[in-house]
């Protein structure tokens, strides 16, 4: 947050230095500030320098509150930048009840989201909830509130103002582009496993047609392959054409769609998305977001089914994708699409009993090539299983280096 000294408060001596407290304004301009001043502690140490030792904002139309003395407080984790989730929240409850915590703007909850966590409390109880690494905070989200009810800000039990310095730049009406992430459809032609995929799909397709997704990303096991592919593929390009949704859709291969043999499910995979009209005809491709030019590049499990076993990419996929990350991370953002979780890499990761053993293993040659490469600028897309049977999709893990 910028601030512009407007008074001075005093000082106090301490054992390293001297803490001035100072009032300030933001510079930030809204029509109905929630957050129009701020008391900055700068502390000077004995050899001159100085640094914010704290900041305690004064909320509109309350009195002088320090967050941290709120029943809903939020702890940033440091060092992280503006938009990023990752910290500790924690709910005072002074009666028992059922607590959901929101993103929220200035009015209500933010359409589209879950919320956040839901606890239940006991009376004059604490619990907190631990944003990951790699969380952000979403587009237009001004406020963290705790409800045992109503989703509008002014009926909640507690609110949270989100700090300037907190708060992602631009605003949803601002971004460039937008898109949608699915992972593990599974499209089963004997709905043997997978009973509800087809109305999950279809599902899916009307959210991104309603949130207005510019294109889709599919980060693989599209079909089960328990019966063969082709006739899923099929099913599952119907769905496709009796959509609403008509804007691309972009695919990159799992384990599930090479799951009865390796060969035929490449051929049936590059057949059914499309590469095979490309100029290179091979599973894995990169495209270019027309309004920015960010890069999508689609990886692909061309030699085994099981990542934790064995080396998956072949060398010539790897020098392909070392040569477009070479040429372009200067450039533009580049998004790296493929299917197998990363062990140890970051967000959802269940190192104890994780429920799908095929995590790319960076003790495997190709794979550490792959997953460790020193390019920044870089995200990282892989699957998300969702256990809850009804939403497999808008989901995503995106990790940075």
């Amino acid at each position: 947050m910028s601030c512009t000294p407007l008074a001075y408060l005093g000082k106090n001596t301490v054992d390293d230095g001297t803490d001035y407290a100072l009032l300030c304004s933001t510079h930030a301009v809204v029509p109905d500030p929630d957050i129009f001043i701020v008391v900055q502690i700068i502390h000077q140490d004995e050899d001159g320098k100085a640094y914010v030792k704290s900041s305690y904002q004064l909320l509109g139309r309350k009195s002088f509150n320090s967050i941290e003395d709120s029943n809903l407080s939020y702890s940033f984790e440091g060092g992280i930048s503006s938009g990023y989730a990752q910290g500790t929240i924690s709910l005072y409850a002074e009666k028992s009840g059922t607590y959901k915590l929101y993103w929220a703007d200035d009015q209500s909850d933010l359409t589209g989201y879950y919320p956040i966590a839901e606890l239940s409390m006991k009376d004059n109880s604490t619990k907190t909830v631990t944003m990951g690494y790699h969380t952000v905070i979403p587009a237009n989200a001004t406020k963290l509130i705790a409800t045992t009810g109503s989703l509008n800000v002014s009926d909640a039990y507690a609110v949270y103002n989100i700090p300037f310095s907190r708060r992602l730049e631009n605003e949803s009406g601002r971004l460039l582009y937008t898109f949608s992430t699915y992972s593990d459809i599974h499209i089963d032609k004997g709905n043997f496993w997978y009973v509800n995929a087809e109305a999950n799909l279809k599902q899916a397709l009307d959210f991104s047609t309603k949130m207005g997704s510019d294109y889709i990303i599919v980060s693989g096991d599209c079909v089960t392959n328990d019966s063969g592919p082709d006739k899923e593929w099929e099913v599952y390009e119907k769905i496709l054409s009796k959509s609403d949704y008509v804007n691309p859709i972009w695919e990159s291969d799992g384990n599930h769609d090479l799951r009865q043999d390796v060969s035929s499910g490449l051929k049936s995979f590059i057949k059914a998305s499309g590469t095979d009209g490309s100029d290179s005809g091979k599973p894995y491709y990169y495209m270019i977001e027309p309004k920015t030019g960010d890069m999508f590049i689609f990886m692909a499990l061309e030699l085994n089914k099981s990542p934790g076993k064995y080396d998956v990419l072949t060398d010539e996929q790897l020098d392909w994708v070392t040569d477009l990350l070479e040429k372009n991370y200067n450039d533009r953002n580049i998004f790296l699409i493929q299917h197998a979780p990363v062990k140890g890499f970051g967000a959802g990761d269940r190192m104890d009993d994780p429920y799908y053993s095929g995590l790319m293993n960076p003790s495997k040659d190709s794979q550490n090539s792959f997953l460790w490469c020193e390019y920044h600028k870089r995200a990282y897309l892989s699957q998300i299983q969702l256990c809850n049977g009804r939403l497999p999709y808008i989901q995503y893990s995106c990790l940075f280096c």
